[in-house]
């Protein structure tokens, strides 16, 4: 398992408040998935990836990218 940092949420209403700080999220990386480092876009449960969301894999363009549903830190469907 490799742990990644998820994203902070923007804030509609256009205030500059910095993102909250959370805790490491962990996720298994698909194979066919090269690049590094990875980080899920999306919610996280008890530390692990959950439910539907969008990993991605890269310092930079072009990014690889897993777009799909996680279950304890796994994926379970998507692409």
């Amino acid at each position: 398992m490799l742990t990644l940092g998820s994203a902070g949420a923007c804030s509609a209403d256009g205030d500059a408040k910095p993102p909250a700080v959370q805790a490491p999220c962990r996720v298994t990386i698909l194979a066919d998935l090269t690049q590094r480092p990875a980080r899920w876009l999306s919610p996280c449960a008890k530390g692990v990836a959950e439910g539907l969301g969008l990993l991605r894999l890269g310092t930079g363009e072009p990014y690889q990218f897993f777009l799909g549903r996680m279950a304890d830190g796994r994926p379970v469907e998507g692409c």
